[in-house]
């Protein structure tokens, strides 16, 4: 019996130093601490984790951070908007110039209309397309960026 055992470690270490880890290696692999089975709505619904690992990386913000440099804080820089600024007279208001010919994944135009259908899927209780939870993980983002 302990031969056998014996032999199967030894078999097991083989096979382990047979395979090894290639630099060449083109899967990222991360596990995360999120344990509530996602939404089938495209919103990452566990909190700031499902939106650090899954919501960042798929979905692309109308202002992005400008991540290139590791030695400063990070700036803004256009996304899904070329630029933006604030109404004349009116500072709670801004004007976002969307980017021309941006399309979603099943080739449906990214515009106006898109953008106001996600913030009221978000903010406006009254809209047939409110998930709640997803205005509490962007709560929770923000507040996490915002250092609150």
């Amino acid at each position: 019996m302990k031969n056998r055992l014996s032999v199967a470690l030894l078999f097991a270490a083989s096979l382990l130093w047979l395979s090894p880890v290639s630099a060449q290696e083109k899967v990222l692999r991360i596990a995360m601490t999120a344990s509530d089975i996602p939404t089938t709505t495209g919103m990452p619904n566990n909190g700031f984790e499902g939106m650090r690992f899954l919501g960042f990386p798929i979905f692309e913000g109308m202002i992005l951070f400008d991540l290139t440099k590791s030695d400063q804080l990070a700036t803004l820089r256009p996304g899904l908007a070329e630029k933006w600024e604030q109404a004349p007279g009116d500072k709670k208001t801004w004007i976002f110039h969307l980017r021309k010919g941006v399309k979603f994944h099943d080739g449906t135009d990214f515009n106006a209309d898109s953008v106001i259908w996600n913030l009221e899927r978000i903010f406006n209780k009254d809209s047939p397309q409110f998930e709640a939870g997803s205005g509490r993980t962007v709560a929770s983002c923000a507040a996490a960026g915002s250092g609150a």
